[in-house]
């Protein structure tokens, strides 16, 4: 019959290097806080400071956009799907086309 043998471990060896990998996966993750806070900080101040976007004039490219749609309008008033017979579908996506370009002049 085998005895059990009992070795003594000295516990402060593995909780001191248990407590030093903490430490070090502690600061490498505040490391990556800073630096993703100081990025958007950084995006926020200069997105401050950029000039709006002005507007196009496009009214001769809407105007022949609406002349080309009007074009491709059914008999019956409704406007062609997929199946080349009048789709209600179709016809709503170039009432708001029209619509659309009423309202950008």
């Amino acid at each position: 019959m085998q005895t059990a043998r009992h070795e003594s471990f000295d516990s402060s060896v593995p909780v001191i290097s248990i407590h030093r990998s903490q430490e070090r996966f502690f600061v490498v993750r505040q490391a990556r806080r800073l630096t993703a806070t100081g990025l958007l900080l950084l995006a926020l101040v200069l997105s401050a400071f950029a000039a709006p976007v002005s507007a196009q004039d496009n009214t001769a490219s809407v105007e022949r956009a609406v002349q080309w749609l009007l074009t491709q309008q059914a008999e019956d008033g409704g406007f062609a799907g997929f199946s080349g017979e009048s789709d209600s579908g179709a016809t709503v996506d170039a009432v708001l086309a029209l619509a659309s370009a009423r309202s950008a002049g």
